[in-house]
């Protein structure tokens, strides 16, 4: 294959409004202005959301739980991907391997978009993620996170050292306005480890 070092159009949604695109190493995730969510590139991990890990070279609809569902944000990293929906939901696929999923299921992968219940009475407005840890923000500007903590990346403080995986989402309490301050969170990101 030949590699292309100019932007090109992707004429298999040159007629659809994109209205953000995020990257990983190895795929894209486009976000549509009806809220439709597109993948393509290697599906390693089941990373492109799309029911197995093939590679697909053109923009693929990720349907699954999304189906019926607006979507508002997405994120992705190397190896999972995020989306938030419009009533506040957050839906994750791909690798599992750090507990960036949000699930407290001891599932490596996940080829299709799941629900992180563990969120279900948030209303998440916002979504980042890197390759270990997950990050969502909330309407009233709370802050969760989730994944590998192994360079304090969940805002935890851990005793026990070594790498501490968290399945499950918890609010960062140094950044709530209950914890003492009048803290209003505005913007996530979570960048990669290097």
């Amino acid at each position: 294959s030949t590699n292309n070092y100019k932007p090109k159009r992707i004429h298999s949604i040159s007629n659809t409004s994109i209205v953000s695109v995020a990257a990983g190493a190895h795929h894209v995730v486009a976000l549509t202005s009806e809220g439709v969510v597109f993948c393509w590139g290697h599906g390693k991990s089941g990373r492109l959301g799309v029911g197995d890990s093939r590679v697909r070279m053109i923009p693929t609809p990720v349907t699954g739980s999304l189906t019926h569902r607006k979507v508002r944000s997405i994120a992705c990293s190397d190896v999972h991907t995020l989306a938030c929906s419009v009533e506040g939901e957050v839906y994750a696929w791909g690798s599992n391997r750090w507990g960036q999923l949000g699930t407290s299921l001891t599932i490596s992968t996940k080829a299709s978009p799941r629900r992180v219940d563990s969120l279900r009475k948030s209303t998440i407005v916002d979504v980042a993620c890197s390759v270990k840890h997950s990050v969502a923000l909330c309407a009233g500007g709370g802050v969760y996170c989730w994944g590998s903590n192994e360079n304090g990346q969940l805002g935890q403080i851990i005793l026990t050292g070594g790498n501490v995986v968290n399945h499950n989402p918890e609010i960062v309490s140094k950044l709530t306005a209950n914890s003492g301050n009048s803290m209003r969170v505005y913007a996530i990101d979570a960048s990669e480890e290097r």
